[in-house]
């Protein structure tokens, strides 16, 4: 079956993606990591010490950062290993754009939260901190495409949080975590070589380049059947050219 995409020349081109990189295929539904409902899984943290307690019905992990002192633990924090899938129930993330955490700070003053991703127990990983607000549940969000520079996403071991020698003690409240697949970015987005639009449209100019950047893993749809159109309409003259994408061309299409 034949797919065509047009591109008018007359018309601004450039639609830049937003989306953020995954490894193909992208995840189609969310993934609850792990659970707080019964005590067995939040035994399962350690570190500091860690209780269950209900959010809104629902089971929820707290642990509580101490002031930081001259001689103490510098980053107090709470540690979840893969262990086989008993403690989180993936360990290839890949295939998901985000990891969203549902958090409470209790107090009146912002908490400092950080998230730590690795790829082996026991050795630093990629790690952010957040300044949490108090009063209600929060998000965080971290972005595993960033996260994929440092550690392999393919074999994620543990889930660390951790405060940096915490300024004044506080409790934290985990309500959920979660990854997300994020959103595909369009099948294909546009740019001009040669955008001499404010020109009027590129008077005196006999040659034109356009790229064409293709996600067609995206869409689940085989580079051989995509067939990208150009078109150039000026003068009551259309001038068009048809292409196949090649199925080695990686992407990428150049006119």
């Amino acid at each position: 079956m034949r797919r065509y995409l047009c591109l008018w020349l007359t018309l601004p081109l450039t639609a830049p993606a937003t989306a953020q990189a995954v490894k193909p295929p992208r995840a189609k539904t969310p993934l609850t990591l792990c659970t707080f409902e019964t005590d067995e899984a939040v035994e399962r943290w350690t570190g500091l010490p860690v209780e269950r307690v209900e959010i809104d019905g629902h089971g929820a992990l707290r642990f509580a950062f101490p002031q930081w002192q001259e001689g103490a633990n510098e980053w107090p924090a709470v540690y979840l290993a893969y262990d086989e899938g008993r403690g989180f129930v993936a360990t290839d993330w890949s295939h998901y754009a985000e990891l969203v955490l549902e958090v409470q700070i209790d107090g009146e003053q912002v908490g400092d939260l950080a998230v730590e991703l690795r790829d082996a127990v026991a050795r630093n990983g990629h790690a952010l901190h957040y300044n949490v607000e108090p009063g209600g549940r929060r998000q965080i969000t971290v972005s595993l495409e960033d996260a994929a520079g440092e550690i392999e996403l393919e074999h994620v071991q543990q889930i660390v949080l951790y405060a940096t020698q915490p300024a004044h003690s506080y409790s934290v409240t985990v309500a959920s975590m979660t990854l997300l697949p994020g959103e595909r970015p369009p099948l294909a987005t546009f740019a001009l070589g040669y955008p001499n639009y404010r020109g009027l449209i590129l008077p005196r100019v006999d040659r034109v380049e356009v790229s064409a950047v293709l996600q067609p893993e995206e869409y689940e749809v085989p580079p051989g059947d995509l067939h990208l159109e150009v078109a150039a309409v000026g003068g009551g003259k259309r001038v068009a050219e048809t292409r196949r994408l090649p199925e080695t061309s990686g992407g990428l299409a150049v006119w």
